[in-house]
This record gives C-alpha cells, structure tokens and sequence, in this order.
C-alpha cells in the first residue's frame, strides 16, 4: 500500500510531482513520509535556485538574493 502524501506535499503541485516520482513502483513505510518530504522540499530549493540563476544570467531579471557585506555573515 502507498503511503499517502503529507497535505503540505500535496498543496505544492512541484512536489506533489516528485513525491510521485519518488514513490513510483516503491514500497515505503508511515516512517519513511518525513524524509521523503524533505527530499521534495529540497529538490524544489535546488529546481528554484537553478532556475534564478538561468534567468540572471540570461538578462531575465534581477537576483532576489540581497547581497550581504562580509563583515555582516561573520559576527565577531
């Protein structure tokens, strides 16, 4: 039997797709839906990360990441 697909999963139709993919012709237990949520939500940070950078670099847009000053990120 399939495990059923967290509502947070389900909502998000990105990883809603990759929990399928993932599930597809596999068995996995109750135990297993935490992890493979995470590995969903991870798969949509490096799918959206990737897909900012593609469009900076082609002229697209503007990065959405605020850049930081060094002496900011290590508190001393």
């Amino acid at each position: 039997m399939p495990i059923t697909k967290p509502p947070g999963i389900e909502s998000d139709a990105f990883k809603s797709v990759k929990w399928d993919e993932f599930a597809q012709g596999r068995e996995f237990a109750r135990s297993d839906a935490p992890a493979l949520s995470l590995l969903c939500q991870w798969y949509k940070i490096a799918y959206t990360a990737q897909d900012e950078l593609d469009g900076v670099r082609k002229g697209r847009q503007e990065p959405k990441l605020k850049k930081v000053p060094h002496s900011r990120l290590f508190c001393n």
